[in-house]
């Protein structure tokens, strides 16, 4: 069994106690009104030695990161999406000539085949969310088929489930999955390559990448310093299956190469530096010093780690992108899934039975929408580890 100090998702802790499990973690911050703590492989990255930042290029550690998990594994799956995080991966896999097996795609395909939205490639909303298939996604998929015919190429429908289970979501798929805030994470983390599980019922070794993440900065006023943390609600998404449970690879973020993560912060706090215009998007220390929407320090803070980690952005000819969702459930980004009437008991099931965990819990961990609704749990993130003075 796997030590909790090791859990691939990291683990809570409020006091003494430690939990695995982020809703009982809540259920017990609430009930003993102490703080939640989330901790992910703090020893591996509280040690890494600052004066290494700055000194050796990105594309370089890209390319080690991507040589240490070829080496480590017989079978490498990159899931893509087409975004600039798993765009990098498979550019530097294949500019660095370094084998990759496999591209797996979990796309809504089903939503598409119905035609629940226009491709409209004027409306960079989240509403416009699936128009990343018809203007990035696939074009992608049809220029690797025809340079790169050797990577095999897998879809996988993860609005299949609602399609064909009416009970899918349930009360023991909520607690089982509770990190997740929303009805499209649900489905997709219950879905994975079939060639990865035929591989491992044959005994070998597989990887599955996840482009797991811009760097989360954040600005300290009072001491003048930035530091960098990782979020539950990212970590959370690349949910390995229970066959596989070390296969799951997450290329930026790694106790196994620390200094990515830790040079890509470096970089994105250089890309504030050099555009005073943009400090005051700099992600503050306590919730409380927040002057502006949060969305708008999100949206920021992706074109800063973009524009100041990825080179091969730049060169990309089909790099079609949507802001990202304003919302934890993502309403705005799956706004079919919230409103198609063939699906609207998936959407009773989920608010219901959320309703019922999230009202047992302190309004601090909560976050509420606009009409002050319960919408999801507020992200725990863990504690900053210092990069630089700012």
């Amino acid at each position: 069994m796997t030590h909790i100090l090791d859990n691939q998702l990291g683990y809570y802790t409020v006091g003494k106690e430690s939990f695995i499990n982020k809703y009982k973690a809540l259920l017990s911050g609430t009930q003993t009104k102490q703080q939640v703590k989330y901790h992910w492989y703090d020893s591996a990255f509280s040690s890494f030695d600052r004066n290494r930042l700055g000194t050796v290029p990105l594309n370089e550690l890209y390319r080690q990161r991507a040589q240490q998990i070829r080496d480590s594994y017989d079978y490498v799956i990159l899931n893509y999406s087409g975004g600039c995080d798993s765009w990098n991966i498979l550019k530097t896999f294949l500019d660095n000539n370094i084998k990759l097996d496999q591209i797996m795609v979990c796309w809504p395909f089903t939503a598409a085949e119905l035609k629940l939205y226009n491709a409209n490639k004027n409306n960079t909303t989240a509403f416009n969310f699936m128009s990343e298939w018809d203007f990035t996604t696939k074009p992608d998929l049809e220029w690797l088929s025809k340079t790169h015919p050797e990577i095999k190429i897998e879809l996988i429908d993860w609005a299949d489930p609602f399609a064909k289970d009416s009970s899918f979501v349930s009360q023991d798929k909520f607690d089982q999955l509770n990190h997740f805030h929303n009805l499209a994470d649900l489905a997709r983390s219950t879905l994975f390559s079939e060639t990865e599980k035929k591989l491992i019922d044959q005994g070998k070794k597989v990887a599955t990448i996840w482009g797991i993440d811009k760097p989360f900065v954040c600005f300290d006023k009072v001491t003048n310093q930035m530091g960098m943390g990782f979020p539950d609600s990212v970590i959370t998404v690349g949910h390995p299956p229970v066959y596989n449970p070390n296969g799951t690879e997450f290329f930026y973020w790694s106790p196994k190469m620390p200094e990515l993560a830790f040079e890509m912060a470096y970089q994105t706090v250089q890309w504030f530096k050099a555009r005073p215009s943009y400090h005051q998007f700099l992600f503050p220390t306590d919730n409380k010093s927040y002057v502006l929407p949060y969305i708008n320090y999100v949206q920021v803070n992706q074109i800063a780690g973009r524009d100041a980690c990825y080179t091969t952005w730049a060169e990309k000819e089909n790099k079609f992108q949507v802001n990202k969702s304003t919302s934890i459930s993502r309403q705005d980004k799956d706004f079919w899934l919230y409103t198609h009437n063939d699906l609207s008991h998936h959407v009773s099931n989920w608010k219901g039975i959320f309703k019922d965990h999230a009202t047992a819990l302190d309004s601090r961990f909560i976050a509420f929408n606009q009409r002050q609704e319960r919408e999801g749990y507020l992200p725990c993130i863990t504690d900053l580890h210092y990069i630089c003075n700012f």
